[in-house]
């Protein structure tokens, strides 16, 4: 598949995020481009955050009014990314650098004492040491009304709100799942966990790399099979466009849920080994899929070595039948 090429810079584009008026030609192309309307979107996302930012600065709201509070700390708060049982994720504001980043505000107070505020931080200063193209980069940690936060060098669209776009293409989905994949292990090697692998707590960043937001210290028993059917969820919901339960029977048994869920895999034009990877990672019981997060990622990643061959296959033997094809035409 060749990548769609734009001949509009992101300065043709800026005028129609900001209401400014632009020629008719660029408004016609940004409503047939792709790639343009990606531009655009990201444009008005990033002015609507400044502009709130700029009026919670100038009037904050007062505590709870909206739900979410005005400032963590010495950040402004612009949004909510994600809310799980153990925590809220905030889109806020860099006091001195007009930067977004993403907050994460634990439910639960910070231990008793000077002594569990330093046993947050020292885990704090545990997360802030991973360096992995798909984790978020801890870059600062407090403590807010007696609740610790973390900071995090990261933005972009939830995976819930890329999937919401469409089913993405079978091969690219295996690959951002693959990456959250080895992120999520990566993690666990270096004595920290992905907590809740979520549509809502996945980032796409600007480039198109996943990034997980919920990192955290893991407690007894934690372990990456655990992540292995949220990872098949995720995938469900690239190739699909919507999460894998949803529709599914409420009553329905687990094979007959399978069922409706491979249905709804091959409706979506999955390959079969994609798609038998998905069910597995989705719909087994603790023991019966994969050992664990590296096992679930090697099994995504020979599915698209299979797809690889094949079209290596299909060129080679095209390529053949024009050679064919030409000697018959060329021979006396």
């Amino acid at each position: 598949m060749s990548e769609t090429i734009c001949p509009y810079r992101d300065a043709d584009v800026l005028p129609l995020s900001l209401g400014d008026p632009v020629a008719d030609e660029i408004r016609t192309h940004v409503e047939d481009c792709p790639v343009c309307r990606e531009r655009l979107e990201r444009f008005q996302a990033e002015s609507t955050v400044l502009r709130r930012a700029a009026q919670r600065l100038a009037a904050p709201a007062p505590a709870g009014a909206t739900g979410e509070p005005s400032a963590i700390g010495k950040y402004c708060v612009v949004g909510t990314v994600a809310t799980t049982p153990q925590a809220s994720f905030y889109r806020a504001m860099h006091p001195k650098l007009s930067k977004e980043i993403v907050v994460k505000l634990y439910a639960e107070p910070v231990g008793a004492g000077e002594q569990g505020r330093e046993t947050f931080l020292r885990e704090a200063r545990a997360l802030a040491d991973l360096v992995h193209p798909n984790l978020a980069r801890v870059r600062d940690a407090n403590v807010h009304d007696g609740r610790p936060y973390l900071v995090m060098d990261v933005q972009g669209v939830t995976l819930q709100k890329h999937a919401a776009r469409g089913p993405t293409e079978p091969r690219q989905a295996a690959g951002l799942v693959v990456r959250l994949a080895r992120a999520a292990a990566a993690a666990r090697r270096e004595g920290a966990a992905a907590q809740s692998l979520a549509p809502t707590t996945v980032l796409l960043d600007d480039v198109g790399e996943p990034r997980l937001i919920d990192l955290g210290i893991p407690r007894d028993g934690d372990g990456t099979s655990a992540a292995v059917p949220a990872l098949g969820e995720l995938l469900y919901l690239l190739l699909v466009g919507r999460e894998p339960f949803a529709k599914a029977s409420a009553g329905a048994d687990r094979s007959a849920q399978r069922e409706e869920l491979r249905a709804a895999l091959r409706g979506a034009g999955v390959p079969p080994r994609l798609e038998t990877v998905c069910l597995l990672a989705s719909t087994s019981k603790p023991g019966e899929g994969y050992a664990d997060v590296d096992d679930f990622a090697a099994a995504l990643e020979r599915t698209q070595r299979g797809s690889s061959a094949l079209l290596w296959l299909a060129g080679a033997g095209a390529l053949l039948l024009g050679f064919v094809a030409l000697w018959a035409f060329l021979a006396p």
